[in-house]
């Protein structure tokens, strides 16, 4: 199978499988919502926020680092894969004993502590399950990672209504992640030992210091950018109510599944830039600068039709007791279109290997964020903390363009950002004349619009739209690469 192809089919298998796990993470949520109410679905957000900041401590960036490296060289692949679990062990009791003292130092409840160290038990299993599943990824064999969390999902979602309805506590739902990460986990270890890598049980120092020194990079922006996720639910439950932080997750539940599109693409290109870095200069530039554009074509309208129609969709999904999250969502689905840039530059600077320049931006971003939400909110309450996280999100963005085209190349930004604006914009001007009683005519009239314009505005050129016409189709492939 040619690169190509292969990039057509592991995206395809993540959008997929993503698209599907976010269906039933969406039914699943709506329920506990509904179930619970604002004050304990406000709760069950901060156990099940807390621990998600430290995650990345545990996972180290070891995902990536295997990805990238497993991606080049695949002989290794069993030794460092062994070191790698036995890293995330040592990890796994420094970021407890964090977490620990994060929670002393809040002040949190006895009871709110259990439940975040329980479900911080769910975070490590999951944490090493993540890790070993770069293997599947650095194979390109995007479907065994598909299939086992997708299955993970549907489990959740069947015994999940099951627990709630019969005992209705957030202990008793935690429990069900608990359970079911751990059958996942097994199935994952066996599945890379027996069809990928060869397990060999053997320590190398030299092995674990390599992982600290690629990885810890990796590590930090990743928890500076699970920081800058959740971090806001945390500031709201100490100066707002649990009642607010339920208003607000519910919203940002909304808004987050939708990166699992992105999410699809970035893992399938980040093996194919790492190879493209090291020998094929031409391909790697067409396809940085097509991610751009990607990100920004897709992102756009949905945060548009997001925005518009908040209420009905708030009102459909949670009931009238979340309508306040209603006019949160109009504010943080707009994080849509600087997050769907972030991951293609995120991987863009991993496969050059300057994790800490990622590293360094998101460190000060999350200072920014901090000092952001604690102003805005203090200032205008749920609404300031809604806004000051797509505030942050959007400086971030100007952060990595600026490094990349500081020691890579500049991407004209009339190509990816200024074409879908103004296609917005006649986009949205087309819902707001047309009105939210005519939903269903003007949701499909303004989307048509907005993609013919796009089209007539050149934002991709007619060689790329013909490429990408033929790699949906998945035919004539080779004429592809051969050009």
């Amino acid at each position: 199978m040619n690169q190509i192809t292969r990039i057509i089919k592991n995206t395809g298998v993540e959008v997929i499988s993503n698209m599907l796990n976010m269906g039933l993470s969406a039914v699943f949520t709506f329920i506990v919502a509904r179930m619970l109410g604002p004050q304990r679905y406000g709760v069950y957000s901060l156990v099940t926020t807390f621990p998600l900041i430290f995650a990345a401590l545990i996972i180290f960036g070891l995902d990536c680092v295997l990805i990238r490296d497993i991606a080049r060289d695949k002989k290794e692949s069993g030794k460092m894969l062994f070191n790698a679990i036995l890293f995330q062990s040592l990890m796994t009791i420094v970021t407890s004993l964090v977490i620990i003292v994060s929670m002393f130092f809040l002040g949190y409840e006895p009871n709110t502590m259990f439940l975040i160290i329980y479900f911080f038990l769910f975070c490590t299993i999951n944490s090493i399950t993540t890790v070993n599943s770069s293997v599947f990824k650095a194979f390109e064999k995007m479907e065994y990672n598909a299939l086992l969390n997708s299955g993970e999902r549907f489990l959740v979602l069947l015994l999940g209504i099951t627990v709630i309805m019969k005992f209705g506590s957030v202990f008793s739902i935690l429990s069900v992640f608990v359970i079911i990460a751990i059958f996942k986990l097994v199935i994952s270890l066996r599945l890379s030992f027996s069809r990928f890598v060869n397990l060999e049980i053997a320590f190398d120092r030299k092995i674990f210091n390599y992982f600290f020194k690629e990885g810890y990079p990796i590590a930090v922006s990743s928890f500076f950018t699970a920081f800058r996720w959740n971090i806001v639910i945390v500031i709201i439950s100490k100066m707002l109510t649990e009642t607010d932080t339920g208003y607000y997750n519910a919203a940002l539940k909304l808004a987050y599944p939708i990166l699992v599109v992105i999410f699809a693409y970035s893992a399938a290109i980040l093996p194919v830039m790492s190879k493209y870095y090291k020998d094929d200069d031409y391909n790697l530039e067409r396809l940085y600068k097509a991610s751009l554009k990607l990100a920004m074509t897709f992102s756009i309208p949905l945060a548009i039709m997001i925005s518009f129609f908040s209420s009905k969709i708030v009102n459909i999904l949670f009931g009238n007791q979340y309508l306040v999250s209603a006019t949160v969502l109009k504010i943080v689905v707009w994080i849509l279109p600087f997050s769907f840039l972030l991951y293609p530059l995120g991987n863009l600077l991993i496969a050059m290997n300057r994790q800490k320049i990622a590293m360094k931006a998101n460190g000060y971003n999350s200072i920014i964020l901090v000092i952001l939400a604690i102003i805005l909110t203090h200032r205008f309450g749920l609404y300031g903390a809604s806004a000051s996280i797509v505030l942050a999100e959007f400086l971030l963005v100007i952060t990595y363009f600026y490094n990349i085209t500081k020691i890579y190349k500049y991407v004209e930004i009339s190509e990816f950002l200024l074409k879908p604006f103004f296609a917005g914009f006649l986009m949205f001007l087309a819902v707001y004349l047309a009105g939210e009683k005519n939903l269903f005519f003007s949701m499909p009239v303004s989307l048509m619009l907005y993609f013919f314009v796009l089209y007539f505005s050149g934002i991709f050129h007619k060689e790329e739209i013909e490429k990408i016409k033929e790699a949906f189709r998945m035919k004539n492939t080779e004429k592809i690469i051969n050009e």
